[in-house]
């Protein structure tokens, strides 16, 4: 299969996976695993777990004391977080198409459907000297606190997208 449509298939998996844990309690991969094929997805356990480790999810526990899974700002702040880690390399390279200054901000390009994949990862990383940022469906907005440090973000995110 061609590269492009791995990563296409593989975004078009991290989306579904986004909807069904925000539209439902999941508490398990296999539950997970068995509303992906409901919706369509063949996977793996392993390719499932790799896929919850990249889209930076984690396993809170809810009112009853129970774990589910849920996405990076998903959580209530009364819920205790397990991490699972995520890096900002591994997901440069698939995701970021383009990445331009403007003064103290930078705006990023990327796949349809996937910069809020991309600026969960940016947040997760607490970068210095980055603000915030805002994602639409393509389009992340990063606020950094200087023109300085949004030249040195921009070069470093291009830098670990090989671009």
């Amino acid at each position: 299969m061609p590269e492009n449509s791995v990563v296409q298939s593989k975004i078009s998996r991290h989306s579904a996976i986004s909807r069904l844990l925000a539209d439902n309690v999941v508490r398990s991969q296999g539950v997970l695993q068995t509303l992906l094929e409901n919706a369509g997805f063949s996977v793996t356990q392993a390719t499932l777990s790799r896929d919850l480790e990249e889209l930076a999810a984690t396993k809170v526990r809810d009112e009853n004391g129970s774990l589910r899974y849920v996405l990076g700002g998903a959580r209530a702040t009364t819920e205790r977080l397990l991490q699972l880690p995520g890096t900002l390399e591994r997901w440069c390279a698939p995701l970021l198409i383009q990445a331009t200054q403007a003064m103290n901000q930078v705006v990023l390009r990327t796949p349809p459907a996937t910069a809020g994949t991309l600026a969960s990862v940016i947040d997760k990383e607490n970068l210095d000297h980055v603000l915030g940022c805002l994602a639409g469906d393509n389009t992340i907005l990063v606020i950094c606190d200087s023109v300085e440090s949004a030249t040195e973000l921009c070069d470093k995110l291009r830098g670990l997208a090989k671009r």
